[in-house]
């Protein structure tokens, strides 16, 4: 595994159509997004070593992130977020990243909440992009 990636990002349509922009600003959000996760140590006493996360492109959105078993030989951790084809099917690469953002960030947090995970970088991050950051309950 390389020590400078803590997070990929992929896609996959669970129904017909396609996001043309979809490669470049997974590519974009994966640059930005890791250096915070690295720097924190956000995946230094985790049971793996990489989040390997897909937006699955659906019907509805829907940012809860489904978490699948830890892959055991390859020590990474699968998980995916649904957003709408139809928003982001035509869309710009900003207006793509924007609902990637709105899926991936809370999907991250809870991943972190759920294996006990440093927060400070992604919270860096997500305030960074616009995103405000409260400690309710």
């Amino acid at each position: 595994m390389r020590d400078d990636i803590n997070v990929v990002l992929g896609g996959v349509g669970v129904v017909k159509g396609s996001v043309r922009n979809a490669g470049p600003a997974m590519v974009k959000i994966t640059r930005e997004i890791n250096p915070y996760l690295v720097e924190d140590g956000f995946l230094l006493k985790a049971p793996f070593c990489l989040l390997n996360g897909v937006f699955r492109y659906g019907m509805r959105f829907d940012p809860h992130a489904g978490v699948g078993p830890i892959d055991i030989a390859h020590r990474e951790l699968p998980f995916s977020m649904e957003v709408e084809l139809a928003v982001i099917a035509r869309a710009s690469k900003e207006e793509v990243e924007a609902v990637f953002l709105k899926a991936l960030v809370p999907a991250l947090f809870a991943i972190a909440l759920e294996f006990d995970l440093p927060v400070a970088g992604l919270t860096a991050f997500a305030e960074s992009r616009g995103f405000s950051i409260s400690k309710e309950n």
